[in-house]
């Protein structure tokens, strides 16, 4: 096996050159660099990852507890970690607990002692004990390791986490399924002691008690709304369309739809394109006609007069002004 004073040798260089050259801690000279990655090549040289950790006191490897690495929600988590670790030079040490908390505990042992150089951990912790593992989490692995957690906030302070909003996201998708008209929606969780399956089923239970209380009128606006967010952009987009879609009258519609949101049909959606349309000057250089046929006028003319009947400005003047130009 090659060491590095091998390299050294065929690239007529020092191992202090060498060692630079693999680390990037300083500077060396094109032709310099060439040689001894060409010397590394053909010895077949592989830094010896134990004895420089022995020195540096550093792995470059980030230990990964999940809790089950089969869920395709767990592959693109780690596909990310994976990708990030290895642009900033770090390999990735991947362990399951199987939704076991023993096992979890075992598994943070092994990596701590391995010498990780940091933590990410979503843990299966029994929602009774969060508070208890993440203070025993923070006090003898947090002070010299750094830890991520996700899902579940462990340690506020002292462990960093990102977590989904759970609650609002089983609300969302049961709502989703009210307006489809679904009336008996059965709900199955993941293991029930976990913080963010009580989240879910919480958010899922709201719901639900929310659809009992609502009337037609307010679930006729409610899906009125929807529909014109998702079909602004449509140039041909009118309200017949919108009558058709949630199969009601013109009278009824209008009545409900003010109630909903204070303003006419013809009212709400001529000011949520404007909205898209600032959006579209602040944060892209499209061109006027760009943005209108983006946001469904037919005619960029109109759009422009419209634009600046609404904002006393016309979408050049509008965009120099959020610039600062």
């Amino acid at each position: 096996m090659a060491r590095m004073k091998d390299v050294a040798d065929r690239a007529g260089v020092s191992v202090a050159t060498v060692s630079n050259v693999l680390t990037g801690k300083r500077a060396v000279t094109p032709e310099v660099r060439e040689n001894v990655l060409r010397a590394i090549k053909e010895l077949d040289y592989h830094v010896n990852m134990i004895a420089r950790g022995l020195k540096t006191q550093r792995t470059n490897t980030i230990g990964v507890v999940l809790p089950d690495v089969t869920k395709l929600f767990f592959n693109d988590v780690l596909h990310g970690m994976m990708t990030a670790a290895s642009d900033f030079g770090y390999c990735i040490t991947l362990l399951s607990s199987n939704y076991n908390f023993d096992t979890e505990r075992q598994s943070i042992a092994a990596l701590r002692g391995n010498h990780v150089d940091a933590v990410i951990l979503d843990s299966c912790v029994n929602c009774r004990d969060v508070e208890q593992w993440g203070a025993e989490l923070a006090d003898s692995l947090a002070q010299s390791v750094p830890i991520v957690s996700l899902e579940t906030t462990l340690h506020k302070e002292r462990i960093s986490s990102i977590r989904v909003d759970c609650k609002r996201g089983s609300g969302q998708m049961t709502q989703h399924l009210i307006d489809q008209n679904r009336r008996r929606i059965l709900y199955i969780s993941g293991p029930s002691q976990l913080m963010h399956e009580i989240e879910r089923l919480e958010g899922y239970i709201l719901q639900c008690q929310a659809q009992q209380n609502d009337t037609p009128a307010a679930r006729c606006g409610r899906l009125a709304v929807a529909y014109i967010n998702e079909h602004y952009a449509d140039c041909d987009l009118k309200l017949p369309d919108v009558l058709e879609h949630l199969g009601v009258s013109r009278s009824y519609f209008s009545t409900v739809f003010k109630e909903k949101t204070g303003q006419s049909f013809v009212e709400y959606l001529t000011n949520l394109r404007m909205e898209k349309a600032k959006e579209y000057l602040r944060e892209t250089g499209l061109c006027t006609y760009e943005i209108a046929d983006r946001i469904g006028f037919a005619d960029p003319h109109y759009f422009s007069l419209t634009f600046r009947r609404r904002t006393g400005m016309t979408p050049r003047q509008y965009r120099e002004a959020e610039s600062g130009t």
